[in-house]
């Protein structure tokens, strides 16, 4: 096959046959999910502006760490490629009507629908990971840099 000018990403046909399944919109209520969300919590307090900041959650997923954001106070809009995800992030936002999200709406992280300066934040957890197969292996960012993802056989801190 012809690689010439062609990128390592994945095309968003690739991206949305990898999440149809749904997988994502229950993953961080069990097991190691658990921490990933308790731990990118600890992150976000601690990096992020103090609400009622504007934060964009790029390739926010089904919303779990959007509606949490909203919960603590934050003016949240997610945006995400694949069309399951913006549904669940919907129904997510609905069913905390006290703290709904912003805006939510389907969109490609290359071209982001808003101007550079219009937010306090943008949150890009896991937004840029190209996907390597079923496990997500880190794969090869445009211009041959490696992604720096979590893998589970290989340990890594946060400092």
């Amino acid at each position: 096959m012809d690689t010439v000018g062609r990128s390592n990403s994945p095309t968003p046909e690739e991206v949305g046959l990898h999440y149809a399944s749904g997988y994502e919109a229950r993953r961080h209520e069990t097991g190691g999910g658990k921490l990933d969300a308790a731990r990118t919590q600890e992150l976000m307090r601690r990096f992020l502006p103090s609400p009622p900041a504007l934060v964009r959650d790029v390739g926010g997923g089904p919303g779990g760490h959007a509606c949490w954001l909203a919960r603590e106070g934050y003016e949240v809009h997610l945006v995400d490629l694949v069309p399951l995800h913006v549904e669940l992030a919907r129904r997510a936002s609905e069913d905390q009507p006290n703290h709904p999200l912003a805006s939510i709406a389907a969109a490609d992280a290359r071209t982001l629908p808003w101007n550079e300066g219009t937010s306090d934040a943008v949150l890009l957890v896991w937004a840029t990971l190209p996907l390597d197969g079923p496990n997500r292996s880190p794969g090869r960012l445009e211009g041959g840099a490696t992604c720096p993802a979590k893998r589970r056989d290989t340990p890594w801190r946060w400092d």
